[in-house]
């Protein structure tokens, strides 16, 4: 593989570019879907255009297009996604490894001409998405779509400190598909529905880690190498050589990248899947790059010069844009910053005194978000993760800044959600002064000790755990902490049931390691 594309095994590949290979040199099932749309449109084979074809492992028999009330074999498919082309018009077929081709519409038709067939809450939910990610409506596949109940009005993702209507809902779950991403969300059976984030099959899905280690080739300017480690069978890739700091996104196949390139000057990247990589801005310094929950933006702190108040810079591939914040404060720098799904919470503190204060840029304009240091977006919910002073966890629901108490302690350290297991993993240290690693329910209250081991034995948490983070799954976390002045990293796997974790890895000399989860190949 090349460049990063080991971080994602996309379970896909396109295989044949139309007009390279004769038809009847097609897979039978792509010739059966050549044939359907000639019968179709009135039209002869040899005007049908194959544009791309794509190997696909379907979830169930529906080949990713079920129809509303038919219920389907629950079984895995192999077959292929295939764009054909005729009058200078695209269209979308589903195939089996056979002669089955499932007919699914237009491309670049809107929900209205090309999902005709969905119920009303899975037609708003494309819409929804397509005007997240800016795509046409007809980009978005309804790979799955299944009717449900759900047992409150949360629809199965309740929100920290929210009371529910306790009845049954009647709704849909429904997963979308778009440029190898797949997204969840959860509907009633009229109303409009909820978007959690990026869906990942559990049973399909991986996790691997993204570690900075020390750089294998001199230079001045850059310490750190970032490496691929699969924590499975311990093979150890370097991705991109010589980086400052790196964000990733959740599925693992995009990369922000900083490198410096003078004491004066450095340098951020877009660096794709295919290892592909792109400059995207040059300035005197970046911090705290992020990426979209969705995978589609990204932002980074910037200053363009040395005395230029820090800006906040927010991109969509090479096209980006500059935010202007105007705190009212003087010497100010950045902490942080978060993504959740409508925007960006930022965090600032002054040079002379730690004293954190928050915004929340939701595209359009910046608000105050008050006296606290966001840490995390919460999976599937509208609520940021913060702390208010150094004793107080709370959960910031958007945008009304509604706060809730999640834990109180004489300090706490950091916190992340677990995925989407509506937990979080706390550090903190507790009345007697002791270090405590702990889960959390979104009701809040006292932490429960999650048990330690390591080597199979048991662990007991002796250094403060910083900058806790989570794979999308809740499977894999890390922690960092510093032992005479170097940082460390610590890799847990964290068990089912979020009682027990196994120190899996130690990484030494490592200032960022970051758990990604990533799609298993067919």
């Amino acid at each position: 593989m090349n460049g990063i594309r080991a971080l994602l095994a996309a379970g896909c590949a396109w295989l044949i570019c139309g007009g390279c290979i004769a038809q009847q040199e097609q897979p039978r099932p792509v010739q059966a879907a050549v044939a359907d749309l000639a019968g179709r449109l009135n039209l002869a084979a040899e005007q049908i255009a194959v544009i791309k074809t794509e190997r696909v492992t379907w979830p169930d028999a529906s080949l990713g297009h079920p129809e509303p009330g038919k219920f389907y074999a629950q079984i895995l498919v192999a077959g292929y996604k295939v764009i054909l082309e005729a009058n200078g018009t695209q269209y979308e077929y589903h195939t089996d490894m056979t002669n089955r081709a499932v007919y699914v519409g237009k491309l670049g038709a809107t929900a209205e001409e090309g999902n005709v067939e969905q119920p009303a809450p899975v037609a708003a939910a494309i819409e929804d998405l397509a005007a997240r990610l800016q795509v046409m409506p007809g980009e978005i596949e309804v790979i799955r779509a299944e009717e449900t109940q759900w047992p409150n009005s949360a629809l199965g993702w309740p929100e920290p400190g929210m009371m529910y209507t306790q009845a049954l809902v009647p709704g849909y779950r429904v997963i979308l598909g778009c440029d190898g991403k797949q997204f969840e969300y959860h509907t009633t059976a009229t109303g409009p529905g909820r978007l959690g984030g990026m869906y990942f099959d559990p049973e399909a899905t991986g996790s691997c880690l993204l570690a900075m280690l020390p750089a294998e080739a001199e230079d001045g300017n850059n310490r750190w190498d970032l490496h691929r480690l699969d924590l499975a069978g311990g093979e150890d890739t370097v991705v991109v050589p010589s980086v400052s700091d790196f964000a990733v996104t959740l599925d693992g196949h995009d990369l922000l990248v900083v490198r410096r390139l003078a004491r004066s000057k450095q340098e951020l990247l877009l660096v794709s899947a295919e290892g592909n990589q792109q400059p995207v801005a040059a300035g005197f310094e970046f911090a705290s790059p992020g990426w979209s929950p969705l995978g589609h933006k990204y932002a980074v702190w910037m200053r363009s010069h040395l005395g230029a108040p820090w800006t906040l810079m927010v991109g969509r591939g090479a096209d980006t844009e500059i935010v202007e914040l105007s705190p009212e404060r003087e010497n100010w720098r950045p902490v942080g910053l978060v993504w959740c799904l409508d925007g960006v919470a930022l965090t600032i503190s002054t040079y002379t005194q730690w004293a954190p204060q928050a915004f929340f840029w939701d595209g359009n304009q910046v608000s105050k978000l008050g006296d606290r240091e966001v840490l995390a977006w919460i999976p599937a919910t509208s609520s940021m993760l913060a702390l208010r002073g150094a004793e107080q966890l709370v959960s910031l629901h958007l945008p009304d800044e509604y706060e809730t108490e999640m834990a109180k302690a004489p300090k706490v350290i950091s916190a992340a959600p677990l995925g989407d297991r509506r937990l979080l993993v706390v550090s903190l240290r507790d009345h007697r002064d002791a270090l405590f690693l702990g889960t959390l329910g979104f009701s809040g209250g006292l932490p429960r000790e999650l048990l330690m081991r390591e080597a199979g034995e048991p662990r007991t948490v002796t250094d403060d755990l910083q900058s806790l983070r989570a794979d999308a799954l809740g499977r894999i976390c890390t922690g960092h902490y510093t032992l005479d002045d170097v940082p460390q990293a610590v890799v847990l796997k964290v068990g089912e049931r979020a009682e027990e974790a196994e120190v899996i890895r130690r990484l030494d000399k490592c200032p960022k390691a970051v758990p990604v989860s990533t799609y298993s190949s067919p």
